[in-house]
């Protein structure tokens, strides 16, 4: 589903930010009470949602942030954040029930004692629920934040001086800022080409010693993380302004999320491997043996087939399409953008 943002090219930045942010926080007010529900399977959709709309918030104060008066977005993030640590951790566990439920037929015997235990957790963790998006301090927030963002003085108050006292013109139309913003998203990922050219995951022109080697080996995870959050943001990014910029953003977004969604998966696997080691005495060792195994292949292949198709993801690939789409944006008389809101 998409909501339409009246949103122009030549509109000040801290406007276009107070707008997305006042959609998203409609989204997080619609999927609160949703993510209550009794029924696990339409909770679970909800949470997920709302921990969209939530990461997609950040995306917004994260991505305008060079143009935003600190002041006002530093008590905005934590309110985001706190929302998401709690979420997340049922996500988690909504996730593994769900891949575990799909493999039960392998071994209905190794699936029984940790399907039972992520039933029991997640039960636990839902029954946090109401009072975490139902009770007073969500609510006060939910009021705060709304008014933070539609009272008259709003988008003044988030603004940065459009010139300073030395008479410098900053840059503060969305024309000027969204190439940044784009070309500077697209960084974040390219940059991971120093160290993620090889299938092994290292520059083949590197020579490690072992030490080195063990050591890069226990950080590659923390890597793949890193370039799967900036891919998600990547995405968002061109999500929330797709309609300004055009066709070929669209296509950009369709082509993204095949590697976004590699990464995903591959996320999934190793807190699945995360989750087993912490919990190996609770569900049996026969049981764990065959989770163990399930979900390091699933994990090795994943990370093998993001590694081979990474290097299509070049500097010039992206380019290539942010300047179409820039151009486009430049030369549409539609001034349209699109906060959007889809799956991660």
């Amino acid at each position: 589903m998409t909501q339409a943002l009246k949103m122009t090219i030549d509109m000040p930045a801290y406007e276009a930010a107070r707008r997305l942010l006042l959609a998203y926080l409609d989204e997080i007010r619609i999927q609160a009470p949703l993510a209550l529900d009794a029924d696990p399977a339409r909770s679970a959709e909800a949470v997920h949602d709302l921990r969209v709309a939530l990461r997609r918030s950040l995306t917004v104060l994260d991505s305008y942030a060079p143009w935003l008066n600190a002041e006002s977005t530093r008590a905005a993030r934590k309110g985001y954040r706190k929302l998401l640590k709690p979420l997340g951790e049922l996500r988690d566990l909504d996730v593994l029930a769900e891949q575990a439920g799909e493999c039960r037929t392998e071994s209905a015997v190794s699936s029984s004692d940790l399907i039972s235990l992520l039933g029991q957790e997640r039960d636990k963790k839902r029954s946090r629920l109401p009072e975490l998006l139902d009770g007073r301090d969500f609510q006060d927030w939910l009021s705060q934040r709304g008014r933070d963002l539609s009272a008259a003085q709003a988008a003044l108050n988030m603004a940065l001086p459009a010139i300073t006292g030395r008479g410098k013109v900053q840059m503060h139309r969305l024309q000027e800022c969204l190439p940044v913003m784009l070309y500077s998203a697209a960084a974040n990922l390219t940059v991971y080409h120093s160290i993620l050219r090889s299938p092994a995951g290292f520059p083949e022109t590197i020579r490690l010693s072992q030490a080195e080697e063990r050591e890069v080996s226990e950080v590659s995870d923390v890597v793949l993380h890193r370039l799967r959050i900036f891919s998600k943001q990547f995405r968002y990014l061109l999500e929330m302004h797709q309609t300004t910029l055009g066709p070929s953003a669209r296509q950009m977004i369709q082509e993204f999320k095949r590697y976004q969604d590699l990464l995903g998966n591959w996320h999934d696997a190793v807190q699945a491997v995360a989750y087993l080691s912490r919990r190996q005495n609770l569900i049996g060792k026969d049981s764990c043996a065959f989770w163990q195994e399930h979900w390091q292949q699933s994990r090795s292949a994943l990370q093998s087939e993001f590694l081979s198709l990474w290097p299509e993801l070049t500097a010039a690939w992206f380019h290539q399409r942010i300047s179409a789409s820039l151009d486009y944006a430049a030369n549409s008389s539609d001034g349209t953008c699109a906060c959007a809101r889809s799956g991660l």
